[in-house]
């Protein structure tokens, strides 16, 4: 039985390890006239918001903790 498991397991990682290739394979380059449909001035307000929504929700924890806490 133990024998059966190793052998699934090392499929399994085996099965992980062709798909991580897969999904981390280098794309093609885009070509050079076609801007970027994410460009920086895309992009800046979307961390800006995600670090804005990532700090509410820390906060809100802070508090709810502070109150559970007495």
């Amino acid at each position: 039985v133990l024998r059966f498991a190793v052998g699934d397991a090392a499929d399994a990682q085996k099965a992980l390890e062709a798909q991580w290739t897969v999904s981390n394979a280098p794309e093609a380059p885009a070509p050079v006239d076609s801007p970027s449909p994410l460009s920086r001035s895309t992009v800046l307000p979307l961390w800006i918001a995600a670090g804005l929504g990532v700090a509410a929700l820390v906060l809100v924890a802070l508090v709810l903790f502070a109150r559970r806490r007495g």
